[in-house]
């Protein structure tokens, strides 16, 4: 006869689980309609996922298969995008001197204001 796991509350706590991908489709779609960040054309932006990690905000790195949350996107133009991915993310946004996570997190605090969000793209360069 099969018995019942018993398990005390605090069974997985500081485990490795990944919590679900947080998605936030009108934030996506915010981004989506500004200008690319690294050469502010107005064209059809795409929403880049930031993958590196940050620990200051508690940001963790992503895998291969895996995107980060939705807040962590800018908007960048399809041609701007494949050059993101090109090689490394870090050394692109510092050869682009954006700073990539703190821009992210000022566009997810005015998500829907377009207006704010123009000048944040604007004056992004660090």
């Amino acid at each position: 006869m099969a018995g019942t796991i018993n398990r005390p509350s605090t069974a997985f706590e500081g485990s490795t689980f990944r919590s679900p991908r947080r998605k936030d489709k009108d934030h996506l779609n915010f981004i989506r309609s500004l200008p690319c960040i690294v050469c502010l054309s107005q064209n059809r932006s795409q929403a880049t996922h930031i993958r590196f990690s940050c620990p200051e905000v508690d940001k963790r790195e992503t895998g291969w298969a895996e995107k980060s949350d939705d807040l962590w996107t800018l908007p960048m133009c399809k041609k701007c995008h494949d050059k993101q991915h090109a090689g490394s993310e870090r050394a692109f946004w510092d050869r682009k001197s954006v700073a990539p996570i703190l821009t992210a997190l000022a566009l997810w605090a005015v998500t829907g204001d377009e207006e704010r969000g123009e000048r944040i793209i604007r004056r992004a360069k660090m």
